[in-house]
């Protein structure tokens, strides 16, 4: 059995509360440039991390109302 590379996670804000998806595994950084895409179609997106850490958040520019939490298996973002 292979290991997920990423374990993301969509995060919505609604009515100052923020309500998490089912977190969904991903096999390659394709997969998650297609998410990026889907769930922030023809937004400018950037990702922020601390050094030294495997979590990550995906944020578009535009909508605050959603992001992308993402823990990584391994050192590939």
């Amino acid at each position: 059995m292979t290991e997920s590379l990423l374990i993301v996670t969509e995060c919505n804000i609604v009515n100052n509360t923020v309500v998490l998806q089912p977190s969904i595994n991903l096999n390659s950084i394709r997969e998650l440039k297609d998410l990026i895409v889907n769930l922030f179609p023809g937004q400018n997106t950037y990702l922020t991390k601390e050094s030294d850490s495997n979590e990550s958040l995906i944020k578009s520019t535009t909508d605050k109302t959603k992001f992308l939490h993402v823990i990584e298996n391994g050192n590939i973002l």
